[in-house]
């Protein structure tokens, strides 16, 4: 019987390669690690901003006391006018009962505009002061901003920052603590943001408080009417309008209240003057 013939054969050099493309193998696990991480965030953001609703205006204070602190030590150590503003907050508040601000802060820049920090701050920049007139159309501002400060709208847009300190930390990202981000991450006022519901609900506070105490809303769109003209005043920048409802709309809202028309005697103060900013901005 005739052997079976043989023949030699080199082995499959592809026996130990992977049929699988690596780069996509890799792209697959990265998609899987970021789902994670921002699954991770959106739960975190979501406990925190549920966790904040529990905080009183005593503990936010307390919170933010020696942050807020820090920053009073950075003021101008002279700003006469400052006490203006003071005095038209005590004015609103009068009439109207809501969170008072502990602190009203000033800040150097071009920008037009006001804003809510955490810890019951109210801060005014120099461009707003040097932009707005009349008594009424600065209250109209500064009542916005009592209303975020009462309906604590800062403390809550800070629980997706917080979210985000926690998720770094436990994924060993930041060397620093989670209280050391958070108040670097405060110290940046300008990137505080609030949804459209937020500034809706600080809009319809303002004009309840500028009707409980002027009786009407005559003139106090002057901010919203300098804010269209923006365009063709390229020095002035309305930050503040960013994440805020359209103008127009908020321009004819006002001008639209049947309580618009001044048809009472007005409780503007015929001696009053704008406050300037501080001399150290100029």
């Amino acid at each position: 019987m005739k052997a079976p013939d043989f023949f030699a054969k080199l082995p499959n050099e592809s026996v130990n390669v992977t049929h699988q493309r690596p780069l996509r193998s890799f792209f697959k696990l990265l998609s899987r690690i970021s789902l994670l991480i921002l699954g991770l965030y959106l739960l975190l953001a979501l406990i925190t901003r549920a966790g904040v609703n529990f905080i009183s205006h005593d503990q936010e204070r307390a919170l933010f006391e020696y942050r807020a602190r820090a920053e009073a030590a950075q003021q101008p150590s002279i700003w006469p006018d400052k006490a203006k503003i003071q005095s038209l907050v005590d004015k609103l508040l009068a009439h109207y009962p809501a969170t008072r601000p502990d602190w009203i802060f000033s800040t150097c820049s071009k920008d037009a505009n006001a804003f809510a920090a955490p810890g019951l701050r109210l801060i005014v920049t120099s461009g707003l002061l040097n932009q707005i007139q009349t008594e009424i159309g600065l209250s109209l501002v500064l009542a916005h901003e009592l209303g975020h400060i009462h309906k604590q709208h800062a403390l809550k847009s800070l629980g997706s920052e917080v979210a985000w300190a926690l998720l770094t930390t436990l994924l060993g990202l930041q060397d620093d603590t989670i209280a050391g981000q958070l108040s670097e991450t405060t110290s940046l006022l300008s990137s505080l943001s609030f949804s459209r519901d937020q500034e809706r609900e600080a809009d319809a506070i303002a004009i309840e408080m500028l009707l409980a105490t002027y009786g009407h809303l005559e003139k106090s769109e002057e901010f919203f009417e300098l804010a269209l003209k923006e365009k063709e005043n390229s020095a002035v920048n309305f930050t503040i309008l960013s994440t805020h409802p359209d103008t127009a709309e908020r321009l004819e809202r006002i001008k639209k209240h049947p309580r618009y028309k001044n048809n009472t005697p007005t409780l503007v103060s015929s001696e009053w003057t704008a406050p300037k900013p501080p001399a150290s901005c100029n």
